[in-house]
């Protein structure tokens, strides 16, 4: 009714054929503005967001590409890391080895001795030689597999030390 009565200054007089068109186009034109400023603010916020979105997911490919660099370095690293511990158990349990061969070979020695001041020495030494035999015999154990094994113990040892 407001409108009706600005268009027509309250008198009845100043009603046409064209007033309820005048008065439903202004109608039309303030919701139309209305809506207008509701889209533009909902699109602009809708830029902003969009903006972001894109911001957001640059971030994320760009952080993808550091963290999948940094796990190439890392695994680089880990390669070095178990070639390193495996040259290292190598050696030690080539060492072992050695050194039980030697051991043997002194046993070996102490029991051809015909000197009765060795005689717990020979005892021992035939011990050690006839247990190493049985087991050898029962088991299938050798000197070659105790020194695989003692490189694959010290080489778990050495990655989980390093590892962690």
């Amino acid at each position: 009714m407001n409108i009706l009565q600005d268009k027509t200054f309250g008198d009845e007089k100043n009603i046409s054929d064209k007033t309820p068109i005048e008065i439903l186009e202004e109608i039309k034109n303030k919701i139309r503005t209305e809506e207008e400023g509701k889209y533009n603010k909902e699109l602009e916020s809708h830029n902003k967001t969009k903006k972001e979105k894109d911001s957001v997911e640059q971030e994320k490919c760009k952080i993808e590409k550091e963290k999948q660099s940094l796990e190439e370095k890392l695994s680089e690293k880990d390669k070095k890391v178990k070639a390193l511990c495996g040259k290292t158990a190598k050696y030690i349990s080539n060492f072992l080895f050695c050194f039980l061969i030697l051991i043997n070979i002194y046993i070996f020695y102490v029991a051809t001795l015909k000197n009765s001041e060795a005689a717990i020495l020979k005892r021992t030494s035939l011990y050690f030689a006839l247990v190493i035999s049985l087991l050898n015999i029962i088991f299938g154990f050798n000197i070659i597999q105790i020194k695989d094994k003692t490189k694959n113990i010290i080489e778990l040892f050495f990655l989980k030390l390093f590892s962690d």
